[in-house]
């Protein structure tokens, strides 16, 4: 794989300065690991309720207690206002005063 090199903002990870970051040439091109990694260790997001839970686990994964949770609606595209409890670095709870329905809300944490 020819791979160039393009100025990549990643201040929405670290909060550091654009790094140079390798890119694959065309779409066909394999897109490199340490791209890939960079992203996809920072950011967690799954679908969450079951209509019975008022308090769901999520487990992200993300070794780390300096994470931002967001939680919204996935029809309406809403936020949503819970509690957010930090269990560990790597799991957190939702709290709901009533139990979301299966897969009402969408949750994304970022570290």
């Amino acid at each position: 794989m020819v791979a160039k090199k393009v100025l990549v903002d990643l201040d929405f990870l670290n909060g550091s300065k654009p790094i140079n970051v390798p890119t694959p040439v065309d779409p066909g091109d394999a897109v490199p690991k340490s791209y890939v990694d960079a992203l996809s260790s920072t950011s967690f997001a799954a679908n969450i309720g079951d209509g019975v839970l008022t308090v769901i686990p999520v487990a992200h994964l993300l070794n780390s207690l300096d994470v931002i949770v967001h939680v919204y609606d996935t029809v309406s595209l809403d936020d949503v206002i819970c509690n957010v409890v930090r269990v560990d670095a790597d799991n957190i709870n939702l709290e709901f005063n009533v139990a979301p329905a299966l897969d009402e809300y969408r949750v994304v944490v970022k570290s």
